[in-house]
């Protein structure tokens, strides 16, 4: 069982056609990839996919239907997942075989993106859940479900910013390559500038963004982190602590532990673990690092909550990992 927690409060939506500036959809006890599809199969004008992961054959097939139906739809994904998740491979040669247009990263890190625009609808979905049924469809609600957050965004700025990160992406042939049917890539958008608001790496080094808001704070530094691998984090935390700001860590403690974590294992010596963390800052009582139970886990859920004192909450969307994958 697989548990994340959002940074933010969960929007429950009666109606799942209606599109609201800001929406949240999370799997503890609704079914997103419902909603997904709703926003898939009224698209009309362009879809575009971004993806480390695609196993759920529902999404698949609604994609390839748009796709039938002349609505032009193009995928960024990253097929080196599938020799960890073995169906990812699946979905993806029969995204091929349809005939979509697909290009991969053939250099550097990962694609991490999980994100979907849809031009006509002036929206654009992400987040940190894969296009996998059991992180979009709860098993049993409330009890055995990844609660990783979609979250939908009509406003204009954030989603000419996508659009403007896919095409730069789409059409950059030193980075991607052609994995299927996309052996001309061309831009669909216009060259859209992208909100300051928002971060993404590696065009963005989110560390340094980071730390002058850090050191900045005053109120209080809430952060919800699958797994934390850089010091610039760490240590910003460390540094609010010692100036007697409240702060509060949730962490995936099995994440850290388990030796097959390359990223964790060969940490350097200035960067201590949550644990780490929590018995060097006890004393002041202002760390809270909290744990689950064994055999659960809290999942790629990243963001920080800032609270300064005028009771300002900011949410700055997280991911601390070095500055190589292809993020958002």
């Amino acid at each position: 069982m697989r548990i994340g927690v959002s940074a933010l409060a969960v929007m429950v939506l009666l109606n799942p056609a209606v599109t609201r500036a800001d929406e949240f959809c999370e799997a503890a006890a609704t079914d997103c990839r419902a909603r997904l599809l709703t926003y898939i199969n009224r698209e009309m004008v362009r879809l575009d996919i971004g993806t480390e992961e695609i196993t759920d054959s529902k999404i698949a097939d609604a994609v390839i239907a748009r796709f039938h139906a002349r609505v032009p739809v193009r995928l960024i994904i990253e097929p080196r997942r599938t020799s960890v998740v073995p169906a990812n491979g699946v979905i993806l040669n029969k995204l091929k075989a349809a005939g979509l247009p697909m290009r991969y990263k053939r250099a550097g890190d990962i694609v991490h993106w999980k994100m979907m625009i849809f031009a006509g609808q002036n929206t654009v979905e992400f987040g940190a859940a894969q296009l996998t049924q059991s992180y979009l469809v709860p098993v049993q609600p409330y009890v055995n479900f990844t609660q990783d957050p979609l979250f939908f965004s009509t406003d204009t700025a954030i989603v000419n910013s996508f659009e403007r990160k896919f095409d730069d992406a789409w059409v950059d042939t030193t980075n991607f390559a052609n994995w299927g049917n996309s052996t001309v890539p061309a831009r669909a958008y216009p060259y859209h500038a992208v909100d300051p608001a928002m971060s993404f790496v590696p065009a963005q080094n989110f560390g340094t963004r980071s730390k002058p808001l850090y050191d900045a704070e005053t109120g209080g530094v809430d952060v919800i982190m699958y797994k934390i691998t850089e010091a610039t984090h760490a240590e910003a935390m460390i540094r609010a602590v010692h100036r007697g700001v409240r702060v509060r860590l949730i962490v995936e403690p099995t994440r850290y532990r388990s030796p097959d974590n390359v990223w964790q294992r060969p940490r350097p010596p200035r960067v201590p673990s949550p644990e780490d963390h929590a018995a060097l800052l006890a004393p002041p009582r202002r760390v809270r690092l909290l744990e689950l139970d064994n055999g659960v886990e809290w999942h790629a859920v990243r963001a920080q909550l800032l609270l300064d004192r005028s009771g300002v909450l900011r949410m700055v969307p997280q991911g601390v990992r070095p500055q190589m994958e292809q993020q958002h």
